[in-house]
């Protein structure tokens, strides 16, 4: 088990309107690839593909996990987001149960959950 905050996206992700192409075109993998790229050399975080959270409405769904802890998901992401994501995922580590106060939340963030989910 790891200690790292576990950070999913939804590589199949796309708006409505955009054309169901091959994943790696999408915009779920484009912001994949940039977690990635903004998280280079990160040892506390792990940032992990996902094939799809069937939450099709809230393109680019993501979600934060760790051991022991309450799963968070979030949607609505954009490319450029992963700055915002990642100081989410740290808030998160902070949490001893996952659950960061609302009052403590980002205004994006607070609009975006999705649901929680519990250890398991």
């Amino acid at each position: 088990m790891t200690d790292k905050t576990r950070i999913l996206v939804c590589v199949k992700c796309r708006n409505s309107g955009d054309p169901k192409g091959p994943i790696e075109e999408r915009m779920g993998s484009h912001l994949y690839r940039e977690m990635l790229a903004a998280a280079a050399g990160a040892n506390d975080v792990a940032i992990e593909p996902l094939e799809c959270f069937k939450v099709c409405s809230r393109p680019v769904t993501i979600a934060l996990s760790a051991a022991g802890k309450w799963t968070q998901m979030y949607g609505d992401f954009r490319l450029g987001s992963a700055s915002e994501i990642l100081e989410a995922a740290r808030h998160y580590a902070r949490m001893a149960n996952g659950i960061v106060p609302k009052e403590e939340q980002s205004p994006a963030l607070k609009l975006a959950q999705i649901a929680r989910l519990p250890p398991g």
